[in-house]
């Protein structure tokens, strides 16, 4: 599990599928996301070269000030260096 503060910037390339690179206190992280609804999953590749993976289900107020939350899962699925 990993928490931290960052940056993520996603781009829309289809219907409920985005592109994002997330800048943060675990580096950069570049991949493509899913989302339908509530619920969104995405796989990326860390500047370490670990292919990670995330699934995870949330939801947020809408409004001129979002508040949200959520529960997710995550973790590295290929480490080059091992």
């Amino acid at each position: 599990m990993h928490t931290g503060a960052g940056i993520n910037v996603n781009v829309p390339i289809l219907p409920g599928v985005s592109f994002g690179v997330n800048v943060g206190t675990g580096g950069v992280t570049a991949g493509v996301n899913a989302q339908s609804g509530p619920v969104g999953a995405g796989v990326g590749v860390n500047s370490s070269g670990q292919v990670t993976g995330r699934a995870g289900v949330g939801a947020n107020t809408p409004g001129p000030v979002s508040v949200g939350g959520g529960v997710g899962v995550g973790g590295v699925i290929y480490d080059p260096k091992k």
